[in-house]
């Protein structure tokens, strides 16, 4: 039996899905191993350019190290919600009629039709606001699902049906 919902996509889905994916990204274990270690090999360059540096010195360009990460951080963050953001506002105001079933995520809307096999998806991200089926491709198909709009039935069947291919479902 199908499952039949409507979803109203916003621009706060847009701005969670983005934001929840990329804090998610960054606080990969070999990522946050890979700042720590510039910040360390930053460090130890200075160490070994000016061994006399005073430790005040020193320390104020640790500081500098990281308000720079930070800030580029920052700025790829916003980036990368504002591209999105851009790339949804055709969806924006505009309700989609969406089912699942078997064949997989089937969509009508004004601005469009069409079905998603469920072969597509390589990972589902269950977000507090949003949740995110993806896939991981170059130009891979994204689809933003709103809490809001599914019911426990439908959270429960995205869940199996991607974990029983084999997808990754990220809590």
């Amino acid at each position: 039996m199908p499952l039949a919902f409507e979803v109203n996509l916003k621009r706060e889905h847009v701005r969670q899905a983005t934001a929840g994916i990329y804090r998610r990204q960054l606080l990969k274990p070999m990522v946050v191993t890979g700042a720590i270690g510039l910040l360390i090999l930053g460090q130890g360059l200075f160490w070994a350019v000016l061994p006399q540096a005073h430790w005040v010195l020193r320390i104020m360009l640790a500081v500098l190290m990281v308000l720079s990460l930070m800030g580029t951080v920052y700025t790829a963050g916003r980036y990368y919600q504002s591209l999105a953001i851009r790339n949804f506002q055709r969806f924006e105001g505009q309700p989609a009629q969406a089912r699942l079933d078997d064949e997989g995520y089937h969509y009508q809307a004004s601005w469009g039709s069409g079905t998603v096999p469920w072969a597509r998806f390589d990972s589902l991200w269950c977000l507090p606001g949003v949740w995110v089926l993806l896939e991981h491709a170059d130009k891979g198909v994204s689809v933003l699902l709103p809490v809001a709009d599914l019911d426990a039935e439908a959270q429960a069947y995205l869940k199996a049906r991607l974990q029983g291919r084999g997808a990754q479902v990220r809590a």
